[in-house]
């Protein structure tokens, strides 16, 4: 039976990997008017990853899969992000802009991801862990950003 059960948790594997690329694609549409209305865009940000992770990573057993899910996760919704600056470059006029935010938001993402993940192997109650160090990465990330400008 556990066979069983380990064999239909791997072949859900790869429907909870799209699962998690989905929603780091929508989430930071769905994140523009709380954003704007609220600010704490770093708040909003990892909690709205932290159900993503609760949804659809915290099911699938295999630690390695979550990883890649979390990687997977990270990646997709730092890309869709810097697409939503993209209009900076007509507002500036130089497309480094969107290529700097890609090269650094992007890695940043993944980062907060899988700080989300991790402390989830132990558990899903863990998961406050893992949204507190995620939103410590990214308040660090935007100072640190901020101040080297």
């Amino acid at each position: 039976m556990a066979v069983k059960n380990q064999l239909a948790q791997s072949a859900e594997a790869p429907m909870f990997l799209l699962l998690a690329g989905l929603s780091g694609l929508v989430l930071p549409l769905l994140l523009i008017l709380p954003v704007y209305a609220f600010g704490y865009s770093e708040v909003l940000e990892e909690l709205a990853k932290a159900v993503a992770v609760f949804l659809f990573l915290c099911p699938v057993a295999e630690r390695k899969t979550r990883v890649l899910g979390a990687v997977v996760l990270g990646g997709v919704f730092g890309l869709s992000e810097s697409c939503l600056y993209f209009s900076q470059i007509f507002q500036f006029g130089d497309i480094h802009i969107f290529w700097e935010r890609l090269a650094f938001t992007l890695p940043m993402h993944v980062l907060t991801a899988v700080a989300l993940t991790v402390p989830t192997f132990w558990g899903r109650r863990w998961l406050i862990l893992g949204v507190i160090l995620a939103i410590f990465f990214h308040l660090g990330f935007n100072y640190f950003a901020a101040t080297s400008l």
